[in-house]
């Protein structure tokens, strides 16, 4: 997946699988809240609504996107192995496709491969750190297989605090630099989210200048030190919890 689009999709919730499980303890287990919903609104663009449901044991369960104005449903299922997550179903209702996201994990590492179609491919390549946090990336097509862009990711008291990105074959790099809100917590966490929506801390500001990207988070309202409502760039955003 190009990296705009991840960086785009990063900020607006349409997240990405990660191989950091879910820690319960980044947040104090009294004061920790579940995601229900997320509404993002856009001027006189769709509104995208994404559902979370959750196992007993408060782990994933699914994940269902839907744009407001049309029928139209993204739906993912997680499913585990212990601890890990061991592979996920993606379905797309417009094209009718199923895909299976499978996880294989090594000393430190974990590796993504998409079956698309009956066709298997090396989609993403992590290495993570001693907290299971991805500190290097690998990014590959989901069609050919090819080596897209390298990343790496620096973290500083459980914050994804800059990413630096190499291209494959122009050799050019693209640097994200992240700030967070002290007093407020990340609401994506234990969602396999990708890049900073595994943060402790909500995200502030996003200054990506190589892609065009400087967005600041204008927080409207907030409860139990979580984000309710949210102006982050074009798009307004509102939690909802369990």
């Amino acid at each position: 997946m190009k990296k705009e689009a991840v960086i785009f999709l990063a900020i607006f919730a349409v997240l990405f699988g990660s191989c950091k499980k879910e820690d319960e303890g980044t947040v104090p287990p009294s004061e920790k809240r579940y995601l229900k919903k997320v509404i993002n609104s856009r001027p006189s663009k769709p509104t995208y609504i994404t559902n979370y449901v959750y196992y007993d044991d408060r782990k994933i369960k699914s994940m269902i996107n839907k744009r407001e104005d049309t029928d139209s449903l993204r739906s993912i299922r997680y499913y585990y192995n212990n601890d890990k997550l061991a592979y996920k179903v993606v379905w797309e209702e417009n094209s009718g496709d199923t895909d299976t996201i499978s996880y294989e994990y090594g000393d430190n590492t974990c590796t993504l491969y998409l079956n698309k179609k009956g066709v298997k491919h090396k989609i993403y390549f992590y290495k993570l750190n001693q907290d299971g946090l991805p500190v290097y990336e690998e990014d590959y097509d989901e069609f050919t297989g090819d080596l897209y862009s390298k990343n790496e990711y620096y973290w500083e008291n459980g914050n994804m605090m800059k990413s630096v990105t190499t291209y494959a074959g122009s050799n050019q790099t693209s640097t994200t630099v992240f700030t967070y809100f002290d007093d407020l917590y990340n609401p994506f966490a234990g969602t396999y989210s990708f890049s900073y929506g595994l943060s402790k801390n909500y995200i502030s500001t996003v200054d990506a200048p190589d892609s065009g990207y400087d967005y600041k988070a204008n927080v409207l309202t907030k409860e139990n030190s979580y984000p309710v409502e949210v102006e982050f760039g074009p798009s307004t955003i509102r939690y909802e919890y369990y």
